[in-house]
């Protein structure tokens, strides 16, 4: 469907998995929106799972240790900015984080301290080039088998900003 902002996962294994880590995640989290399989019987054929948002207190549940690979968001509120940092560097992936702020000055300094490859600023994913930068932690994990290997022995950062909304 040319209309679809959504595509199917991979299978029907891949939405019984997700399913069961929301499912578990609503024992800790706060199920904010909850998608899941869908209900209308031609799309239930499919691979499809509506987008689920859940709100998450302890940075070392499984939803937020673990990649999940389907369309579920988790968000986590924070005191200060050391604790957003803290925050975000608990985990041991580090594909891309993305800050929104009205000082741009502030969000490149906490883009500094975060131990990720991209950061995106007042916008996320900006360019698909910078999806396969230079991941750290587990989520560089084989990134030393191709033209950039020379990279594994650096830490590079992107920045892709957007003006604040207001």
């Amino acid at each position: 469907d040319p209309t679809s902002q959504l595509g199917p996962l991979i299978d029907k294994a891949a939405v019984k998995r997700i399913d069961g880590i929301v499912s578990e995640a609503a024992t800790y989290g706060k199920i904010l929106v909850r998608g899941g399989t869908p209900q209308d019987p031609e799309l239930a054929a499919g691979a499809f799972f509506r987008p689920v948002l859940i709100e998450v207190d302890d940075v070392n549940t499984p939803i937020v240790q673990n990649e999940v690979f389907g369309p579920v968001q988790t968000f986590e509120v924070f005191d200060d900015e050391a604790d957003a940092i803290r925050r975000a560097n608990a985990t041991e992936y580090g594909l891309a984080a993305a800050i929104f702020s009205r000082d741009e000055f502030r969000a490149r300094r906490v883009g500094r301290e975060l131990r990720v490859g991209n950061v995106w600023l007042n916008t996320w994913g900006l360019g698909t080039q910078l999806i396969a930068g230079d991941p750290v932690k587990q989520s560089g994990y084989g990134t030393t088998s191709g033209p950039t290997a020379v990279h594994t022995y650096q830490h590079l950062k992107r920045y892709g900003t957007a003006e604040p909304r207001h």
